[in-house]
């Protein structure tokens, strides 16, 4: 009894302790955003809907395959120093192209092109948490965003949501957003591959993440980057799918709010995919240290690209 007891102890406390960064209910719902008001649309109005799951490479565009790594093996974040396996993503060359900073009113989120005006990115950054319902906020996506600035930017004018749940790491905590300009014809696009849980649980180390963490990057590690945290997005260029647990999936890529929306990606065939979207993490908020983060598979995004309109 002692011990069925202390187990529930410990998961209400992790429970707790899981740093809200979240989700919606399991119909898709879809909204246009004209300025302002946003209106509610069905699926059948959207225009250009996606339909490819397949990468585009502009040829003007050169390839990097990794970024220098950190010289750590931690994975999760912890508070001392040394264990933040992220470097700032610097690089202009794709797919770092593809990957932008994504401003919802004063907030801010990551999301990726996958498509050549469509992105990627988590339920909960667009959804008002005190409504349920789609912001009304404006939304503006800066594609390859480098400590403030981007050659480019696109207001996204309409939003698909897998859920609009409050609950913490919802397993369809996605959502695909429109943007008014085709900026995957320039910056390129990461396509979508669904892999199996015992696929990645058997590559370690073979997955990449890129978000616009708020606590990165410093200004004493990183001096040069004078714009300050949040505005140039941190990579962790080799981490692991490490479990899943109600349908979500556990990953010990290092990131922190404002990474929700990043893609988690791998290489396969010598091609970049999105295998899942960074969606929470929880906190040990004693120690600040990482418990574990959580991602969404990408095969609830495919779901919906392949429903007839």
């Amino acid at each position: 009894m002692t011990f069925k007891i202390s187990r529930f102890l410990k998961v209400f406390s992790i429970a707790l302790t899981i740093a809200v960064t979240i989700a919606l209910l399991s119909p898709t719902i879809s909204h246009s955003i004209p300025a302002p008001p946003a209106t509610q649309s069905s699926d059948a109005s959207i225009n250009d809907r996606p339909s490819s799951t397949e990468t585009f490479i502009p040829t003007n565009l050169s390839t990097e395959r990794t970024l220098p790594p950190s010289a750590t093996e931690r994975g999760i974040i912890c508070t001392s120093t040394g264990c933040d396996e992220r470097v700032p993503m610097r690089s202009n060359s794709y797919p770092w192209s593809a990957i932008g900073y994504l401003k919802i009113g004063d907030s801010h989120c990551t999301a990726t092109l996958t498509h050549e005006s469509w992105i990627v990115t988590s339920a909960h950054c667009v959804v008002d948490d005190k409504t349920g319902k789609i912001t009304k906020d404006p939304i503006t996506f800066f594609p390859n965003r480098i400590n403030k600035s981007a050659k480019d930017s696109a207001r996204v004018t309409y939003v698909v949501v897998g859920t609009t749940s409050d609950r913490v790491a919802h397993p369809r905590d996605w959502a695909m957003l429109k943007l008014d300009k085709p900026l995957g014809r320039t910056y390129g696009t990461i396509g979508l591959k669904s892999l199996p849980l015992s696929q990645v649980l058997r590559n370690p180390k073979k997955f990449m993440l890129a978000g616009y963490s708020g606590d990165f990057p410093s200004a004493r590690r990183y001096p040069d980057l004078t714009a300050g945290p949040g505005y140039t997005a941190g990579v962790d260029a080799a981490c692991s799918i490490t479990g899943e647990q109600s349908e979500v999936l556990i990953h010990d890529c290092d990131m922190r709010g404002g990474a929700s929306g990043g893609a988690l990606m791998t290489w396969i065939q010598g091609k970049p995919y999105i295998v899942a979207i960074n969606s929470a993490e929880s906190i040990d908020r004693r120690t600040g240290e990482g418990i574990e983060n959580y991602a969404i598979d990408i095969a609830r995004v495919i779901e919906w690209i392949a429903k007839p309109n």
